[in-house]
């Protein structure tokens, strides 16, 4: 059932993003693998914590992506905008000022932590972290307790 839900989530992502959320993943068991090296079977991460922290990392990334893309093109704009060119048309989408388009990543962003609200992940939302960084903390939460589900 879980794996059903991971490739549901998948489908209404477009194919190139799912490609790097794969790797993503993917790359999230390596590092707690490492960090799981010598550490007694009975005692790591359960297989539901492994899946939640992907998840969680998951929402980080695309948060930051959301974040990152919108900023990008805030610059952008204002950029071409200092050189005398009032806007950005990239196929049939207009990019100028501070329209729907330039905004997109910030408001995809709020829409997303406002999902995300009550999962304990406002914190980790607001930083700025390495995947590496975020998987040792997220880790560091299911160890103490304060797990991430």
């Amino acid at each position: 059932m879980e794996d059903d839900r991971e490739e549901n989530v998948q489908i209404v992502i477009p194919r190139s993003l799912q490609n790097r959320l794969s790797s993503l993943g993917t790359y999230v068991k390596i590092i707690v693998d490492e960090q799981e090296t010598g550490i007694p079977k009975k005692d790591r991460l359960r297989r539901e914590e492994l899946q939640a922290i992907r998840y969680v990392v998951l929402i980080y990334m695309l948060n930051r992506i959301f974040l990152e893309g919108a900023r990008t093109a805030r610059e952008a704009v204002d950029e071409l905008a200092l050189h005398g060119i009032p806007e950005l048309v990239i196929g049939r989408t207009r990019f100028a000022g501070r329209n729907e388009n330039v905004m997109l990543g910030d408001r995809l962003s709020g829409q997303l932590k406002e999902l995300c609200s009550g999962l304990g992940l406002d914190d980790l939302l607001k930083e700025r972290y390495s995947v590496r960084e975020l998987v040792l903390r997220l880790m560091g939460r299911v160890r103490d307790g304060s797990a991430v589900d």
